[in-house]
This record gives C-alpha cells, structure tokens and sequence, in this order.
C-alpha cells in the first residue's frame, strides 16, 4: 500500500499514536527493533508503516510494508527514523503478585523504560503508574523497555486506588527517605512487598502517610533522574529476600 496525502483516513490515527498522548487506547507505536519483533511473535503487529525514501534499499522485505511520503510523514511527526509499527497492547492483568512497583507522578521517559526492563529482570510481576506519571506506551519508553512491556502488567490508576487495591492484598509497603531509614537489605523476607516511589518529590508526605517501612538506597532521591536508580537497588534486595540469584 502507498499513502501519499496527509487527509488520508490513517494518517489522524497514526499521528495521534505517533505523539503518544493516549495511554489507554488498543493500540501504540514503535520504532523499537526488539519490540517489533516481539510484536511479530505475540501476532500482535498491525501495521508497519515505511518511508518510500528508502524504498530502494529494500528494507524489511519480509513484512507487508505501508509506503508513506514526505508529506505525510512531516504531518504524523516521524522527525527521526524511517519507520514504525502500529501494534495491538497485549491485555495483561496483575492477578498474583509478590513484588509490585508502584511510580507516582514518574514523568522521566527516558529512564521508565529502564525501570520496567528492570522490574521484570528482577522479578516483579507488575507496574502501578499512578497520578502524571509518563505513558508507559510512548515511542522513546518502548524503544528502552524492548519488549518487557508486552510481558510485564503496567497499569495507570489513581493512587489512592492503587493503595486501596493493594491493602486488600496485606502487603508491605516500602518507599524511599532518609528520615527513620533503614538500608535496603532490612527490608522484612517473606513479605508481600510494593515498592512506592515518586517522581515529584522522593519525599513526598502521600507516600510516606501509607508507608510502612522507609528504605535508604545510599542514593539522594530528593532528585527524580535518580529514581530510576535506586528503584533497581531497592528491586535487586527485594528479589534477594527470597533466596534468588
């Protein structure tokens, strides 16, 4: 197929996917190799969407390409790469769990993926972004977290019913601070644990009002770009807590 006018049908859609602004719809975009070939093997790809100005190099032969111009690329606002993959979001629940992390207010997309490739990498079995936290389905966030997005439950939910949600399920509360903070490796074994943190204030008084226990990761979170970090400090002791190498 070959879409050259920015009023085709496709072109809206593809531009409001491209900008990443909705969380909650079906679908997302990706210009992440990793992820496009998790998408393939799940049956989850829909589209893939190219640039005819590489047409000539026959790139991604195999695939049944969408050939766009110049002009709609400029309307979808692909200003870096040539293509992208339209796929279908796994629908993924946290049922079972022992080990959650909870981001609250996280808006560095940069370093969300990280902290979602870590989450899985250290064994924990979903993601609770509440309040403004960044859309864990925008491009740059897909291409740091590969494919560890159509594996790992992420839901967005208001905090407080994040917190109910989890109280229902009698875990320990852990969060980061340096008042009354105890170091990582004190965090109680066999404990139900999730793992509150915020990108707007490390301190904040709503994490620390639910909080049972404050951990220091011998990191200063009082700065967001930091919190990526010591979430993998604090996710690596949790997974220790049982043994686990």
């Amino acid at each position: 197929m070959n879409i050259h006018s920015a009023r085709h049908p496709k072109v809206k859609k593809w531009k409001e996917l491209y900008a990443g602004d909705d969380r909650n719809g079906e679908y997302f975009v990706t210009d992440s190799l990793r992820m496009l070939k998790g998408a393939v093997e799940r049956g989850l790809l829909t589209e893939f969407v190219i640039h005819e100005k590489v047409r000539e190099y026959g790139l991604f032969e195999d695939m049944d390409r969408t050939w766009i111009s110049e002009e709609v690329a400029a309307e979808i606002g692909m200003d870096t790469g040539y293509w992208f993959a339209v796929v279908k979001k796994p629908k993924l629940r946290i049922e079972k769990f022992e080990r959650i992390l909870v981001l609250d207010n996280y808006h560095e997309t940069g370093a969300l993926g990280t902290v979602i490739r870590s989450a899985r990498s250290f064994g924990f079995d979903g993601i609770l972004l509440t309040g403004n936290s960044a859309n864990p389905w925008y491009r740059p966030v897909t291409r740091s977290g590969m494919d560890n997005q159509l594996e790992l439950p992420i839901l967005s939910l208001p905090f407080t019913d994040a917190i109910r949600m989890l109280r229902e399920q009698h875990v320990l509360f852990v969060t980061v601070g340096k008042r009354k903070a105890v170091p990582v490796e004190q965090i109680p074994a066999g404990k139900r644990v999730a793992l509150l943190l915020s990108g707007s204030d490390a301190y904040s008084p709503s994490l620390l009002a639910v909080s049972d226990i404050v951990c220091d990761p011998g990191l200063d979170c009082s700065d967001p770009t930091v919190l990526g970090e010591a979430a993998s400090i604090i996710m690596y002791a949790c997974r220790n807590l049982k043994g686990e190498q």
